[in-house]
């Protein structure tokens, strides 16, 4: 692994964690226990830089896994609620999208925020070529897939403040059909350094 990677691997679990505020290169350089020199040889700018990075990155690391589905939208759309049950659960409700922490953190870190809504926008376009793929008219796919994704960003934070997965539950029925059951028992309440499955 890169110390670009490292850096910027470190930076997102942070943005899930702690939001824009508290992703500070203080934070950084010692969860990814590089020197300090490392981020301004790749991060010149700083901080802002470095949020926004990351927040491309885990934007179009989710965006890529999407594009790669074969299945129909409302399996992708089960995947992805799946995921993020599983992630909040092991997380102890702690960490939650890197993408909407960047969005809501834009008036610190504005090109993050840039960064964070054309991930949006890659997302709900991959989605909504789902179900055109479907067979629902553009229009409809569009709509379709804005809700889809407003719905599960949306779950997301009221799952945290609720420490709850039944937000997420909740969407799956009335997304999927499904219940969005499942996913596994809470794990260690610390602060853990692995990226979910979706931001790998």
């Amino acid at each position: 692994m890169t110390v670009k990677k490292r850096l910027v691997d470190s930076a997102i679990g942070l943005l899930r964690r702690r939001g824009v505020a508290g992703t500070g290169l203080a934070a950084v350089l010692e969860d990814s226990a590089v020197a300090r020199r490392s981020i301004y040889l790749n991060f010149p700018d700083g901080k802002n830089q470095l949020v926004a990075e990351a927040t491309r990155v885990a934007g179009e690391r989710v965006h890529s896994r999407m594009l790669r589905h074969e299945g129909t939208a409302e399996e992708l759309i089960a995947i992805l609620i799946q995921n993020w049950i599983k992630e909040l659960q092991q997380t102890d409700f702690r960490a939650g999208c890197p993408v909407a922490a960047a969005a809501m953190g834009h008036e610190v870190a504005a090109e993050a925020g840039i960064a964070a809504g054309d991930a949006f926008e890659a997302w709900t376009e991959a989605l909504a070529s789902s179900y055109e793929a479907d067979g629902l008219a553009r229009r409809e796919a569009q709509t379709s897939a804005t809700l889809a994704v407003c719905a599960i960003e949306g779950a997301i934070i009221l799952a945290q403040a609720t420490r709850s997965i039944e937000p997420l539950q909740r969407i799956a029925e009335g997304l999927t059909g499904a219940s969005g059951a499942g996913g596994e028992a809470a794990g260690s309440s610390g602060e853990s350094r692995q990226l979910p499955w979706l931001l790998l």
